[in-house]
């Protein structure tokens, strides 16, 4: 895409599944964040990471637990260097430690769910056949629903919060989507 490596100053992860981190590798200079619970999973041995990828010896970047507060839940403050507030915040469960990441636009908020639901549809019927692989891949399942919970009330009491998910391809751009 013409961008140099070496300009990437940054990565947020949501967590640290391959098909999330696979990439950190091509960006050596860039600092990695992640939260202390995923850190602490992935150095546990734990099976579902793929050591490999973190061969390189990233420049991690521990999101610890501070005051910061997105709404009415904990997060996590990341100094990025932005002028807009960039948040970690835990929606654990799918990994221990699973979070979203929550960017401000003056008085509106993205926040990028990662995995914590895999359709978006799962916000709106509970009981979607995505549901199944959800359970099965999580970590903590009663902590992803509680999770999923938290996301459903924000999509319903908070019109300044746009949200997405990272497998849901009906919530990209309808350009970006057909790629």
């Amino acid at each position: 895409m013409g961008f140099d490596p070496k300009n990437v100053k940054h990565i947020v992860l949501t967590h640290a599944d391959p098909d999330h981190a696979g990439g950190v590798a091509d960006f050596p200079d860039a600092r990695v964040h992640l939260s202390n619970e995923e850190f602490e999973n992935l150095k546990s041995g734990q099976p579902r990471y793929v050591s490999c990828l973190f061969d390189h010896g990233p420049q991690w970047q521990i999101a610890r637990e501070d005051n910061a507060r997105f709404l009415d839940l904990p997060a996590r403050h990341l100094e990025l260097g932005f002028s807009e507030e960039v948040l970690l915040v835990p929606l654990f469960g799918h990994t221990k430690g699973h979070c979203g990441v929550a960017i401000a636009q003056g008085e509106n908020w993205f926040l990028h769910v990662g995995d914590a639901y895999y359709l978006k549809d799962e916000l709106t019927h509970p009981d979607h056949p995505i549901g199944g692989l959800a359970r099965m891949r999580a970590d903590d399942n009663d902590a992803r629903l509680d999770s999923l919970n938290k996301i459903r009330a924000i999509e319903q009491l908070e019109e300044r919060v746009f949200m997405c998910g990272y497998h849901d391809l009906t919530e990209l751009p309808h350009d970006r989507a057909s790629r």
